[in-house]
């Protein structure tokens, strides 16, 4: 056996242990994946990222539904709200009118009084007239002799 035909066996012969060891390395990468595609994921290096998506997807789906629960209320307090300011506007509308119509009553009332006023102004000092003047005319001290009887 020449050199070279030696030295050729000897790069084959660590080729293919070369490749025995890539094959190996290989086999457990493959196995690695094929353990987490399976979902058998509990002794690989890598966690199984299917999961987490799983998790996730959950949670946007729970998340979504309080969501939806958050809009319907958010939506019903806009309707009351919505309620309470057309309630307030009633309720300020007819404080408005009353008020205008207490205001009207109110004037009407003090009108009347002072006519009333008025009207007395003018009658007491009619009547006060004609009570004073029967009285002297019926006065006894005016006519002293008239009502002392004589014995």
């Amino acid at each position: 056996m020449t050199d070279a035909v030696a030295v050729q066996t000897i790069v084959t012969v660590g080729g293919i242990v070369m490749l025995l060891i890539q094959q190996r390395r290989q086999g457990k990468r493959i196995s690695r994946i094929d353990d987490q595609t399976s979902n058998s994921h509990s002794e690989t290096e890598f966690p199984n990222l299917r999961d987490e998506v799983t998790a996730i997807r959950e949670d946007t789906r729970a998340t979504r539904g309080i969501v939806h629960g958050l809009e319907r209320r958010v939506g019903g307090v806009e309707a009351h709200l919505q309620d309470l300011g057309r309630h307030d506007d009633s309720i300020e509308d007819t404080i408005r009118r009353k008020e205008a119509a207490a205001s009207r009553d109110l004037k009407a009332a003090v009108e009347e009084r002072n006519a009333q006023i008025a009207e007395l102004t003018r009658t007491i000092p009619i009547i006060v007239r004609e009570a004073i003047g029967a009285h002297v005319g019926a006065c006894p001290l005016r006519h002293p002799g008239d009502d002392i009887p004589t014995a």
